[in-house]
């Protein structure tokens, strides 16, 4: 009988981390220490910092041009001020060193949260500046679905071929830690959600040639109006 116990309790415990970057509702009073010495290529905890800007960003050639987002001082998961957007085909961004290093990896880190569904796509990404066009030849990120889900995306072109994966149904008022590491030397990138990896891919050789902003998106696919969909605390590192 304690066996059996045991065994039962074991097999419950590791069910329960299958699900925890879904499950789980309460974040930690400060971010978990990590294991991997990284060192910082952006850092804005309480997004108050002016580098961001607004151009007219497409991130697919079938996509509408962009307006700005908006701040929200207000709103924020350990730290207050968060990017929240009021229609569709909105962005803010901001660029940075291009990072390439066949051998290293580069990483961005932030925290989601939504109040209410707004049945629309908002997501940050890491991704490629593609010059006078104002897109991006490549990312990888993560954000909310249109289908109230949480999801990781990633792609190589500009026309709509964004792949995108459901990762678990969003929890509203809950703030989501997302993070993707993506590796030159393996061409891998790695999704995780609250510190649990979530999903990988692996992208053909010669596809990704370094990353050089950071982006906040939302496309035209989703429903009009304000979304209370907020961003907040991002860090882009390498390591």
């Amino acid at each position: 009988m304690v066996y059996r116990t045991m065994t039962w309790c074991i097999a419950a415990a590791v069910a329960l981390s299958a699900f925890i970057g879904c499950g789980k509702k309460d974040n930690p009073a400060s971010p978990p220490p990590t294991s991997t010495p990284r060192s910082i290529i952006l850092r804005d905890s309480a997004i108050v910092d002016i580098g961001l800007y607004y151009y007219q960003f497409q991130l697919d050639l079938n996509d509408f041009t962009t307006v700005p987002m908006s701040i929200d001082t207000s709103v924020g998961n350990i730290y207050k001020g968060s990017i929240v957007s009021d229609s569709n085909s909105s962005a803010l961004a901001r660029t940075f060193p291009a990072f390439s290093d066949s051998l290293g990896t580069i990483g961005l880190e932030f925290y989601l949260m939504a109040k209410s569904s707004a049945s629309t796509n908002f997501i940050a990404f890491l991704g490629k500046d593609g010059g006078s066009v104002k897109n991006s030849a490549w990312y990888v990120g993560m954000g909310f679905d249109k289908s109230d889900s949480v999801k990781y995306v990633y792609s190589t072109d500009l026309v709509r071929n964004q792949q995108n994966q459901d990762i678990c149904p969003m929890q509203f008022n809950k703030w989501y830690k997302c993070r993707i590491e993506y590796s030159f030397a393996t061409t891998t990138a790695k999704f995780y959600l609250d510190e649990t990896e979530v999903g990988t891919h692996v992208f053909s050789a010669g596809t990704i040639f370094g990353y050089d902003m950071f982006v906040v998106y939302r496309d035209s696919a989703g429903a009009q109006g304000a979304a209370q969909y907020y961003l907040n605390d991002y860090t882009v590192y390498k390591k």
